[in-house]
């Protein structure tokens, strides 16, 4: 009895650390596997896979640490390999990227040789949202030697509610909208997307637009893996 007093002791601080489930995975162990399609040929171009490898308490609520791995739809990375990274959540259930560490990594995989930098604001996900919010916008800049690349996440919003389905099941999502623009030499993005979360599990379809809202893509969650 006493060994069961102490195992509810040492799992309660865990399971109350936070006061509303993100809309991010929060389960160590769990593997997220999306595929990504041209919206004009319905080729497959992309898929993605999240493996959630630890969940640690912190001061202000959780940091999630996971591996992300990007490959074409021919197989071939598409950063030059895994990238771990992490999210922290605060105790309202609100989910913060660094947006710069997040690019830092896949710029250390494709200029491995150059040092790397990243300065910016964090991309915020609240915990409480409805139709007609918004969201508030964020910006990164990295620099991989003497290169530079700006990203800002503009213009977003939250749409409606809506039930949709996947392969990977039927879900009740909330739908946020959002601009993204990418410069850097030889590149420039300047995209919209509409994006279905789930709590407990993050975004289960995105749809990418281009500047005039046409649709490019779409990438939906294929399959839930726990190990």
């Amino acid at each position: 009895m006493k060994k069961i007093g102490l195992f509810l002791v040492l799992l309660l601080p865990a399971l109350s650390c936070l006061a509303q489930e993100p809309y991010y995975i929060t389960r160590a162990g769990t593997v997220l596997h999306y595929e990504r399609y041209k919206a004009s040929s319905g080729k497959r171009i992309q898929t993605t896979r999240i493996e959630v490898d630890s969940i640690v308490n912190t001061p202000g609520g959780q940091r999630v640490c996971y591996r992300l791995l990007l490959e074409k739809g021919n197989g071939r990375d598409l950063y030059g390999g895994p990238m771990d990274q992490y999210v922290d959540i605060n105790r309202q259930g609100d989910v913060m990227t660094d947006m710069g560490k997040f690019a830092e990594q896949a710029m250390k995989n494709l200029f491995p040789r150059a040092k790397v930098r990243s300065e910016g604001s964090q991309a915020v996900m609240p915990s409480r949202l409805q139709p007609g919010d918004t969201i508030p916008g964020a910006h990164a800049d990295i620099y991989a030697g003497s290169l530079k690349f700006t990203i800002y996440i503009l213009g977003r919003s939250v749409l409606r509610y809506e039930t949709i389905t996947t392969p990977a099941g039927t879900f009740d999502c909330i739908v946020a909208r959002e601009r993204k623009i990418e410069d850097g030499p030889l590149r420039h993005h300047d995209n919209w997307s509409d994006n279905w979360y789930v709590r407990g599990i993050g975004y289960v379809r995105h749809d990418i637009y281009d500047k005039d809202m046409k649709l490019e893509a779409t990438e939906v969650l294929t399959r839930i893996e726990t190990k």
